[in-house]
């Protein structure tokens, strides 16, 4: 991941968010004076990670990974309870 101070990433921001769309990899910013930094990413990539955080505190990703790794066969689909998922 590239990393940039903040005077560097005002001078060169509109490249840098360019290249941010264009490789569809993250940069870090920085600060000189902080201990942390800072992580500017594409939003698309960004809501995906947010979703798949979610999928995955709900439970939901389990369940998806349970239903790909049950081999008893079909499942009728109604049978299956929509509001529980």
């Amino acid at each position: 991941m590239d990393s940039y101070n903040p005077t560097n990433f005002r001078k060169d921001m509109f490249k840098i968010m360019q290249e941010i769309d264009k490789q569809k990899a993250p940069v870090k910013l920085v600060p000189r004076d902080q201990k942390k930094g800072y992580v500017l990413m594409d939003e698309n990539d960004y809501d995906s990670i947010m979703e798949t955080i979610y999928l995955y505190d709900t439970g939901t990703l389990n369940k998806v990974e349970d239903r790909r790794r049950d081999d008893s066969g079909t499942t009728n689909v109604d049978d299956i309870d929509w509001d529980s998922l």
